[in-house]
């Protein structure tokens, strides 16, 4: 853990993006548009704070990554990702319970997230172990083009 400089932001991305590059079978969930231009301009948006960030390094190679944003009275977990080699050794509830941490000593009471079930990392399962609990699901809906 270091602190985080607009300097990492770039490794950030390259970091976010493999973690979530072939998260579903067929890539069914990944749209055409350019990651690195919108993570690029969405992490210098005012509700992202690098102070509620906590990235993970390996050497100079970022393992995961877990934001935190405040808005309005409430903290959203807006990004756990961990890359594929760092997978299932922990880090990412290390990296969310640390974090969970932070904002509790801010005084922050609300904490949410949304995520997909069907993630095959079984983030779900980490998130309810951590306290969370469902309290809407949004079906999607997909039909082929034949």
């Amino acid at each position: 853990m270091r602190p985080v400089l607009p300097e990492h932001y770039p490794q950030i991305i390259s970091s976010i993006i493999e973690s979530y590059l072939h998260e579903f079978p067929g890539d069914r969930f990944r749209s055409k548009f350019d990651r690195v231009a919108y993570f690029s301009t969405e992490l210098r948006k005012p509700r992202y704070d690098p102070k509620l960030w906590h990235v993970a390094w390996d050497g100079d190679e970022i393992a995961g990554q877990v934001f935190m944003v405040i808005e309005n009275g409430q903290v959203e977990v807006n990004q756990v990702s961990v890359r594929p080699a760092w997978r299932h050794k922990g880090l990412g509830r290390a990296l969310l319970t640390r974090a969970l941490r932070d904002v509790r000593e801010r005084g922050e009471e609300v904490i949410w997230l949304d995520t997909y079930a069907e993630y095959p990392t079984r983030a779900v399962d980490m998130y309810r172990s951590l306290g969370f609990y469902i309290s809407k699901e949004f079906p999607r809906y997909r039909k082929s083009a034949t």
